[in-house]
This record gives C-alpha cells, structure tokens and sequence, in this order.
C-alpha cells in the first residue's frame, strides 16, 4: 500500500473526520470502465472540446470583426479630422487673402478720397477766380461803363453829360410806367 493507503494512527492523531475520509475512500469500489463506455467517454469528451473550440473560434471571431469595425471607425475618424484640418486651413487662408485684399482696397480708397477733396478745394478756388473774372467782364459791358469808355477820350465833361441825360431817361420811363400802371387800373376798373 501507498503512503496515502496507511491507516491514520501510522501517520499520528489525526481527527476522526479525516479518518472516515480514508476509511471511504479506502473501501470505493473502483470504477472499471467497459471498452465501449471509455470510447463513448472519449468520443463525448472530443465532441465536448470541439464544442468549446468551435464556442472559442466564434468568439475570436467576433472579436476580430469588432476590432476591425473599431480600426475602420478610428481612421474614418482620423480622414475626417484631417479633412477637417485641411478645410480649416484653407479658410485661415482665404481670410487672410481677403484681409490683404481688405486693406488694399481701403488704401485705395482713401487716396480716391483725398485726391477728391483735394479736386475739391481746387475746383472751389477756380469756381471763385471764374466768379470774379464773369463779374468783371459784367461790370465792363454794361450801359454805362461803354458809354463812359466810349466818352472818355471826347473829355470828362461829355461823361457827365451823359449820365445827366441817362438818369433823365430813367426817370422818364419811370414816369411812363406809372401812367401806364394807373390806365391799367382804370380798365381793370371800369371791366369789372
């Protein structure tokens, strides 16, 4: 007998709990299995580890699919981000284009601004020397001013004549235009 077969009081006190543990498993019938039950055992336990390799491949997988679709994911993400950069960047420089265009164009128009005043200022200064030359040449061709320039040689006492006879000749066609003004009203009176 083995060691393990020894009865408990060889081995010292040991507990009457384990000695009815050995006393049992000392006297189980052993099992004698028939040649057809051990290859049924077999056969079952092959069939059973099949099983469980095919459960395993089915879960490895799924795993797998699971761990693709999640890489697929990750790098749509990932084309995704980058379009997004690139889209950013591109914006950035567009902006930046249409600021330099911006202030361009403001510097243009702030020349056209000042070029126009200064026009402006130029064209009221020339409208006032235009003003003073018309009022001049005005001043020259009236009644008056011809008839002293043409006088004026003849002597200054001819001049003097003539404004006396011009303001005699006003005051005539003033009278005229009263007596005139009074007939109308006499007709317009006389009408109604």
């Amino acid at each position: 007998m083995a060691e393990s077969d020894e009865a408990p009081e060889a081995a010292g006190a040991v507990p009457a709990v384990a000695a009815l543990r050995w006393l049992r498993q000392q006297w189980r019938p052993k099992l004698q299995l028939s040649p057809e039950s051990r290859e049924l055992l077999v056969s079952r336990a092959a069939e059973l580890e099949k099983q469980a390799l095919a459960q395993e491949a089915r879960e490895l997988q799924e795993l797998q699919q699971r761990l693709e679709s999640g890489f697929q994911e990750l790098n749509g993400q990932r084309r995704s981000a980058d379009g997004l950069e690139r889209s950013l960047e591109r914006q950035r420089q567009s902006l930046e284009a249409i600021r330099g265009e911006n202030a361009r164009l403001q510097a243009q128009v702030s020349d056209v601004r000042q070029r126009c005043q200064e026009q402006v200022a130029k064209n009221a200064s020339l409208s006032g020397d235009l003003a003073a030359k018309l009022q001049a040449r005005a001043e020259a061709h009236t009644q008056v001013a011809l008839l002293r320039a043409a006088l004026a040689p003849a002597g200054s006492d001819a001049a003097a004549s003539l404004e006396e006879e011009i303001k005699i000749c006003r005051a005539q066609i003033r009278q005229v235009l009263e007596q005139n003004e009074a007939l109308e009203r006499r007709i317009a009176g006389t009408s109604m």
